[in-house]
């Protein structure tokens, strides 16, 4: 049995049965937290009579179940994907209007801007906080160049890997014949593009 078939039947066995509830699939337990605790705020005492808030392990689990379940919804983080990519994958015949692709790169992203921080954090944090938001901002952004360059790299590299493994790379892409053919090269694989378009051209990262 593979993963995520076991994550699709623990949360069958574990959340559904007893209650036939409908599933929101998320990757983590800490995207389950999250998404219950809002979920909490916006509608308490209600939500949780239909629905349930399951875990599938990790994104690609997520599609998958999402897939096979056709009544269930998906949530996942953006990480690296492109917009066409994003898109594609939300809107995919198998789980069209059920899937939706955060528009940060994760759950985590809502958690490190220094404005959204400030204004979750209870008035006796805020007011306990030596030099108030513009300490907090402060501490949160004296290294933002250094992560913004580490963001770039990742955002340009790993579609690209991720790109060339759709491929075949490296048997299937270097193939003489394959080489010769933009079209090969270019289509879609897996929900992917890969394409001179996305190629890193020079910048100060």
């Amino acid at each position: 049995m593979s993963g995520w078939t076991t994550a699709r039947d623990a949360i069958l066995q574990q959340q559904v049965a007893a209650t036939g509830v409908q599933a929101l699939v998320v990757e983590g337990d800490d995207d389950r937290l999250v998404v219950e605790a809002l979920l909490d705020k916006v509608a308490p005492g209600t939500w949780a009579t239909q629905w349930c808030v399951g875990i599938a392990g990790k994104k690609q689990h997520t599609l998958q179940i999402v897939d096979d379940q056709t009544t269930w919804l998906g949530l996942v983080d953006r990480d690296e994907w492109s917009d066409n990519a994003a898109t594609a994958a939300s809107q995919a015949p198998s789980r069209a209007g059920r899937l939706h692709v955060l528009p940060r790169f994760s759950m985590e992203s809502y958690f490190v801007d220094p404005v959204e921080l400030w204004a979750a954090l209870p008035m006796i944090q805020q007011q306990s906080l030596n030099g108030g938001q513009q300490a907090l901002d402060a501490a949160i952004t004296n290294d933002l160049d250094s992560w913004l360059r580490h963001g770039a790299l990742w955002h340009t590299v790993n579609p690209l890997w991720d790109g060339l493994r759709a491929l075949g790379f490296k048997e299937t892409l270097l193939n003489h014949a394959n080489a010769q053919n933009d079209a090969v090269i270019q289509q879609p694989r897996h929900g992917k593009m890969f394409s001179s378009r996305e190629l890193p051209r020079s910048s100060p990262v």
